[in-house]
């Protein structure tokens, strides 16, 4: 991931969206076999991201 800076005003939301490759990167190496992303949506298996927050 690249970094990336940006204020959220309080009370708005965050979208993110998994990828498993950027067609505008062109030094990308392919690999093989080719990773497998999960994202677990239950309450017993959550996935989750951490953000940095700056206050």
């Amino acid at each position: 991931m690249l970094p990336l800076s940006s204020v959220v005003p309080a009370g708005h939301r965050l979208r993110v969206t998994v990828a498993g490759a950027d067609v505008r990167e062109s030094a990308r190496a392919e690999t093989s076999p080719a990773p497998v992303y999960t994202v677990r949506r239950t309450s017993a298996q959550p996935s989750s991201i951490t953000l940095p927050v700056v206050r």
